[in-house]
């Protein structure tokens, strides 16, 4: 490989994070032929611009779902928005379904077919009075404690309800997706009750913007063995998507929705 200059090494060694989720400092130096201690450098300079997590010996991929809600909500609006207009158009009259909190979710809301006639069912509030707003749908509102910065219930009481329910799609948001740990989340509590919302459910559909695939957060939600359908952006590099897909992943955007195809229909209606 020719020398590169520090940007273009920057910009190959993004490129290579998200592919894979995370990065060793002695196999960068290898593939770039340069010293591991420019290889710390770089990764020490783009931990600071926020581009990625340093760990010892290397790097992970950054989230942003350790923010508050509030926080998010005018992040990645555009990405966002793409990924839940595939997910509510994976939505079916008479279905019964299980939404999320936080605000890909949310936009999940905003994206529905006003004629669509379905149940919804959420422990979440800010997904809950969205609802409202749609004529044909009912919505069901699980109760529990209620975590300010993400704006969920949990506890006991959200679980039982969701492990009483037979629903035919989850629809969840996520910190993070890997083909080692599967879906993640950095609180516990919170991954109790999505795991719960998947095994409830005979289809899950995980909402994931292209800065969740490869990120892994300190508790496993599910294995990506549990997962039916990933809805992300449409245009990704297809070296993203792969690792899933070959794991039995459907991968869906708008762009599959609109030229009449889905990614992986072999995967659809597999049960939970």
């Amino acid at each position: 490989m020719a020398t590169l200059l520090k940007p273009e090494r920057h910009f190959r060694i993004l490129e290579l994070l998200r592919t894979t989720g995370k990065i060793l400092s002695s196999e960068l130096a290898v593939t770039f032929d340069v010293s591991e201690d420019t290889i710390r450098r770089d990764l020490d300079e783009l931990g600071a611009e926020g581009k990625l997590k340093r760990v010892h010996g290397g790097a992970l991929v950054v989230s942003t779902l350790r923010q508050d809600y509030r926080d998010r909500r005018g992040q990645e609006a555009s990405a966002k928005s793409l990924v839940a207009r595939a997910a509510a158009s994976l939505l079916q009259d008479g279905q019964v379904i299980l939404i999320d909190g936080g605000t890909t979710a949310i936009e999940v809301t905003k994206q529905l077919d006003p004629q669509l006639r379905a149940t919804f069912v959420t422990h979440s509030p800010s997904t809950a009075v969205n609802l409202a707003e749609h004529p044909h749908c009912e919505v069901v509102v699980v109760g529990g404690r209620l975590l300010k910065n993400a704006m969920v219930t949990v506890g006991a009481q959200t679980l039982k309800t969701y492990e009483s329910i037979n629903a035919d799609v989850a629809i969840l948001g996520i910190l993070g997706i890997n083909v080692d740990s599967g879906v993640t989340h950095f609180e516990y509590e919170e991954a109790q009750i999505k795991r719960a919302m998947i095994e409830g459910a005979h289809r899950s559909i995980v909402l994931c913007t292209s800065d969740k695939l490869g990120y892994s957060g300190a508790f496993q939600v599910a294995p990506l063995s549990a997962i039916t359908t990933l809805a992300v952006e449409p245009g990704l590099d297809p070296a993203l998507l792969r690792q899933y897909r070959d794991s039995g992943v459907e991968c869906i955007s708008v762009d599959d929705i609109e030229q009449g195809g889905q990614a992986s229909a072999a995967t659809t209606d597999r049960a939970q």
